[in-house]
């Protein structure tokens, strides 16, 4: 995600990820978000940024089991590995303590990642802890807002798949200050369409 210095604008890449249906109709999907922090970051930082994630998840009818792991391997669903009673459907959020490629334009901060995987069900995020905070102190935010809404746009193109961006919304490819406050309330979500879709690619990988 990127963002100019005065115009507060984020742009991200994109990715894939892997869940699991619970045993009862009504309960919601599962994903497991098995998170790698690399920056170092205070815990209390890490824990609200995780529930703000998990907030914009669950209002999509979708349950995030947040957790800490530096294991590099996950369940790889689609090659069948029936080995853990958890979800299926994963995606593995790894916190870079600083982004060492190259923005665009010297104005653009790159907040977060999430590359193209072969996998069909699960991937990786990558987030940018020194472009979060740095954009953070800089427009006036909560750290850990944008860390978690950051979390939660990228995971969205992961579930999405390669055309997860959208004209409005969570998915937006650039957010401007309107979205930032949406985001401090509580409304920046997935639309109903997107929600739609994601429900179908988790059904895919039951």
């Amino acid at each position: 995600m990127r963002t100019a210095s005065r115009a507060l604008v984020a742009a991200l890449m994109i990715g894939l990820v892997p869940t699991a249906r619970s045993a009862a109709a009504d309960e919601p999907r599962s994903i497991l978000v098995l998170v790698d922090d690399r920056s170092s970051m205070r815990p209390g930082l890490l824990d609200q940024a995780g529930k703000e994630t998990v907030r914009i998840m669950r209002a999509a009818d979708i349950r995030a089991i947040w957790t800490m792991s530096t294991a590099p391997a996950y369940v790889n669903a689609a090659a069948g590995d029936e080995r853990s009673a958890g979800p299926r459907y994963n995606v593995r959020v790894i916190i870079q303590p600083r982004f060492q490629g190259a923005a665009r334009t010297r104005s653009q901060l790159l907040l977060g990642a999430a590359p193209p995987l072969l996998r069909t069900c699960g991937g990786v995020v990558y987030l940018f802890f020194d472009q979060i905070a740095g954009f953070a102190s800089l427009q006036r935010l909560d750290a850990a807002l944008v860390l978690g809404t950051v979390g939660a746009h990228e995971i969205g193109n992961v579930l999405l798949g390669h055309n997860g961006h959208a004209g409005d919304g969570l998915m937006r490819a650039s957010w401007s200050a309107d979205h930032w406050q949406r985001a401090a309330s509580g409304f920046l979500l997935f639309s109903a369409d997107e929600r739609q879709l994601i429900h179908r690619s988790l059904a895919s990988c039951e």
